[in-house]
């Protein structure tokens, strides 16, 4: 994860210059992003507004997965919301045309802080204050301190933020855990579900006895008994695990769209949940059979 620093356009170029001079920073990318707006300049009224980041190519290739890139390229994150060819107003400035060629591209995890929802390599007579976005590694613990000190001279406030170390990975530490413990639960509840539904067939078995004995009696093998138990305790998971899903699928694309963040499914902790199912499913079939075998006797027929 890279240490991201900000200014605005009053001391970005002086800022991203005292970063490169301190020893044991490498700068990773420079970004300049601005506001645009669908609505003129009334950002503060409707608070519609998207962000455009202009960037060199050099940059552009390690920020976004794509394979080529060359000046005058433009790229959006999805759901930005703007067409190809379509003409916005940059917040202070004046109309911009969105390029007809821009391509829909997914930004890397670690460099989300210079990816906005519009990134152009060229934006030739645009005169508009722009924050100055860098992001940055350290060789050591200390180098962040050195960064800092570097900067302060600077009249206007440069923030200097570190993601090497504690700060970010806490959270993802964090994310990890809750993550962890939501799978844990949902393997509970299905344990649950499966406990209940042990119960369930097992009485439902006990209670048709005197069917299923008949049913063995007249040369129905308890093969196939077995299987239509099986299917008596597949079918209500089936259903469970595709709603489930469903319903998980659709509030979490809900979600990203709303937050306009990138949406991808999670199909490793869909399967486990998945194969934890159908093991459970086939537990619950074992478990029952010895209550079936029993009601196949004759004796369960003449008891009756």
């Amino acid at each position: 994860m890279y240490n991201v620093l900000e200014a605005d356009s009053v001391v970005g170029d002086a800022a991203v210059s005292a970063v490169r001079s301190v020893p044991g920073v490498e700068i990773h990318g420079v970004a300049r992003t601005f506001p645009i707006s669908k609505h003129g300049d009334a950002v503060s009224m409707h608070g519609e507004y998207r962000w455009a980041t202009l960037m060199d190519c050099a940059t552009a290739l390690k920020v976004l997965f794509i394979q080529h890139c060359q000046t005058g390229d433009a790229f959006m994150r999805p759901m930005a919301a703007v067409r190809p060819g379509e003409t916005v107003t940059v917040v202070g400035a004046g109309p911009l045309q969105i390029p007809a060629n821009i391509r829909e591209v997914q930004a890397h995890p670690a460099n989300y802080s210079l990816a906005q929802d519009i990134m152009l390599t060229s934006a030739a007579n645009l005169d508009v204050p722009m924050k100055v976005t860098a992001t940055f590694r350290t060789s050591d613990a200390d180098a962040i301190e050195h960064v800092r000190n570097a900067v302060d001279f600077l009249p206007s406030v440069v923030q200097v933020d570190d993601y090497s170390g504690g700060g970010y990975t806490g959270a993802l530490k964090t994310f990890a855990d809750m993550r962890k413990g939501l799978l844990i639960g949902s393997v509970i509840i299905l344990a649950l579900a499966a406990l209940s539904l042990l119960v369930m067939a097992v009485e439902q078995t006990r209670e048709r006895r005197r069917s299923i004995a008949a049913l063995s009696a007249t040369g129905v093998p308890v093969s196939t008994l077995v299987r239509s138990l099986l299917w008596q305790t597949t079918i209500p998971m089936l259903i469970a695990i595709v709603a489930a899903v469903a319903t998980g699928v659709t509030l979490a694309a809900l979600a990203g769209w709303l937050m306009r963040n990138p949406f991808t499914m999670d199909w490793p902790t869909i399967g486990v949940l998945t194969g934890v199912t159908v093991a459970l499913t086939v537990l619950v079939t074992a478990l029952t059979l010895p209550t079936l075998r029993s009601a196949t006797r004759l004796n369960a027929l003449r008891n009756e």
